[in-house]
């Protein structure tokens, strides 16, 4: 059966219900991760589910309230709320035995969800972190050194507010939520009254938690984490052995019994954000890419900015950006739709080793099946993308979209790439250590003529602005590309600046943004800001008449 995408909790969060084809008595809340973890862990926890559903064995997948997707605010409760939520709804649906899976950080939010439901069936903690504290610990450090404008200060709480906001990367957690995830540990009493997996890296870089190394606890040793956690989106591989393991261990342990009716759940497809913004749960096009569609209350003919995510992630872009980008356009009258290409989120069948996407015409045709859904004029239109999604925007707005906007745009090939053939780059991850040959060719490129230089760009055997903002310019679509200091140095060195004095007589019109400190992934909270505010002003001043709104944003 497909599954079912709806809010839980009148918009708390968004679940999917994977609903198995044969109904059984067992039922499986994945507890997520916490920050970017959830976004490395997004398709694995996808792929359990699918494993677990060929077993009779349905699940639930979610955000923490106050993360993703969710429309309520965080609190100190948040873990525990939204795995309550998401038993609720099997049992709702009929399920008696519920087993709770966390992984990662996510196996702190599954202990503590066991600990707190006198009726658990079973625990699984998959590749469990030592505690809160340390999960906290390690990921303060690990934005220290990734996010723009950290205070990394002996002492330093690495805060970015004065209300103690803990910048994590993927993640800005209020003072009271870091506090309760620190607390956070491995209560022994769902190993006294349910069966417990725990399964552990063989490389020894996490053990088995303090408590649960005994009599009666199954513990399994698992390979392939190191290529899922700990390394950027682009790098993340699905450990499928241990997918296979965990979902085995389910099957085995607390084995689904026939039910004699089906799953029956209602999905609230609706969510309220406020008294102007609702969104609505869609699906699109012929390979039903996932959609969350922001729109002012009673604004069904709003103009519309589409908001295209960068590297592999899913819809809600870097640490919520395009969640909160798009509840302020639509505050602003706009209305916008977040998607989820396919191979990210919840779009198409997941697989251990689906290939990349990256910079493929399968990317450029799903944001045209977007603007075939939208089926709106081009001047009611704009596309904003953040990295990829920039680079997918300038390829798929020429006549369709009024504008696009590229948030740190650094790529332009002027052709797609082949599936899997941009999976290695990851030159935030790992930085590339050019050999003598590399570093050659790159300096004859840097002195090529530029004439010849964008011929060769034509045929893809470089990168170079003009040919990718030429298109969208000459059909009357306006560019506006937002760059940080690295950013920006790209561009000039593939001649930016006079593909912007060539192509000034289009009818579209080039405007670069520079932003003196930012990074690009925008996991900085000032980075993030500053781009949200480039975005509205450049719809504002395309949609907005209200002289009170276009003020407010500056234009």
């Amino acid at each position: 059966m497909p599954a079912l995408d709806t809010w839980l909790g009148g918009g708390a969060v968004l679940a999917t219900v994977e609903r198995p084809t044969r109904p059984g008595s067992t039922g499986v809340v994945v507890c997520p991760p916490f920050g970017h973890e959830h976004v490395l862990a997004y398709r694995t926890e996808r792929l359990l589910a699918a494993r677990l559903a060929d077993h009779g064995i349905a699940s639930v997948r979610y955000d923490h309230p106050g993360s993703g997707d969710s429309v309520v605010a965080a609190t100190a409760t948040s873990h525990r709320d939204g795995a309550r939520l998401a038993a609720e709804a099997l049992r709702t649906a009929g399920c008696t035995r519920i087993v709770y899976v966390g992984l990662a950080s996510g196996a702190l939010v599954a202990v503590a969800a066991a600990d707190d439901d006198p009726d658990a069936a079973g625990l699984v903690l998959w590749d469990p972190p030592r505690s809160g504290r340390s999960w906290l610990r390690a990921a303060r450090a690990l934005a220290a050194v990734s996010v723009a404008g950290i205070d990394t200060r002996p002492g330093s709480a690495v805060t970015t507010a004065h209300d103690g906001t803990v910048t994590v990367v993927g993640a800005d957690i209020p003072a009271d939520q870091a506090a309760a995830i620190g607390a956070l540990g491995y209560p022994t009493g769902p190993a006294d009254r349910m069966p417990v997996l725990v399964a552990v890296r063989n490389d020894g870089d996490r053990r088995v938690p303090a408590g649960y190394d005994r009599d009666g606890i199954d513990i399994v040793r698992v390979d392939g984490h190191e290529a899922l956690l700990g390394v950027s989106s682009l790098s993340a591989r699905i450990p499928a052995a241990s997918v296979d393991a965990v979902g085995e261990w389910v099957t085995r342990r607390v084995p689904p019994e026939p039910v004699p009716a089906p799953m029956e759940l209602v999905p609230t497809e609706r969510a309220v954000v406020d008294q102007d913004v609702e969104e609505h749960l869609v699906r699109i096009g012929p390979d039903h890419l996932f959609a969350v569609d922001t729109r002012p209350r009673h604004g069904d003919d709003a103009p519309t900015v589409v908001l295209l995510n960068g590297s592999s992630e899913h819809r809600i872009g870097v640490t919520r950006l395009q969640v909160a980008l798009a509840r302020r356009l639509a505050a602003a009258g706009i209305r916008s739709v977040r998607v989820d290409r396919r191979g990210t989120g919840e779009t198409g069948l997941v697989a251990a080793d689906e290939p990349s996407l990256l910079f493929t015409q399968e990317w450029i045709d799903d944001v045209s099946h977007v603007l075939d859904h939208l089926a709106l004029p081009a001047d009611r239109v704009g596309i904003v993308g953040l990295s990829v999604g920039g680079w997918l925007g300038l390829r798929a707005a020429a006549g369709r979209a009024g504008f696009v906007v590229g948030l740190s745009q650094a790529d332009y090939r002027s052709r797609p790439a082949a599936p899997g053939a941009v999976a290695a780059e990851d030159a935030e991850a790992r930085p590339h250590v050019r050999t003598r040959r590399e570093a050659l060719v790159a300096a004859v490129k840097r002195h090529l003529p530029y004439r010849v230089a964008l011929a060769l760009a034509r045929r893809g055997h470089l990168q170079f602005v003009e040919p990718v903002v030429r298109a969208p310019l000459a059909a009357g679509t306006d560019v506006t590309l937002v760059l940080g200091p690295g950013d920006g140095a790209v561009f000039r060195a593939r001649g930016g600046a006079t593909a912007a004095h060539r192509l000034a007589h289009l009818p579209g019109t080039l405007r670069v943004v520079e932003l003196p400190e930012a990074d690009h992934a925008m996991f900085g909270a000032a980075t993030r800001e500053a781009a949200t505010e480039a975005v509205l002003a450049t719809a504002v001043a395309a949609f907005v008449q209200d002289p009170s709104v276009r003020q407010a944003v500056g234009v």
